[in-house]
């Protein structure tokens, strides 16, 4: 869709790592509670193990050419460094400065609410 601002790449590798927690799952279920000497179970480990590696390193090579080709727009980012993002940093001053975090919090929240 044009509107879109993710990119299906970065879907993608989320949904990765999602199918990658499965396999890692799948191997930590067969071998919990193995009584000792009880080892024929592990060959069910095999095969999500294998996919879960593979899956692992083609994700990251995604990623790796993601992070490579990826360019910041300055301007983009300094216009959403707005003051609201350093609030909880003003609060935790105020905290420092002796005041209990509720009221600093108060302080901040009213700073913010008169702005908007």
């Amino acid at each position: 869709m044009p509107q879109k601002k993710n990119y299906d790449v970065l879907e993608l590798i989320r949904g990765n790592i999602a199918i990658f927690n499965g396999y890692q799952h799948q191997i930590e279920n067969v071998i919990k509670n193995l009584p000792t000497g009880y080892n024929r179970d592990f060959q069910l480990t095999k095969e999500p193990y294998i996919k879960g590696i593979r899956l692992a390193l083609e994700t990251i090579q995604v990623a790796i050419l993601v992070v490579k080709n990826l360019e910041a727009k300055k301007e983009n980012l300094e216009a959403a460094c707005t003051p609201e993002l350093y609030a909880t940093d003003e609060a935790l001053q105020l905290v420092k400065q002796g005041k209990s975090f509720r009221e600093a919090y108060q302080e901040i929240k009213e700073k913010f609410s008169q702005r908007s």
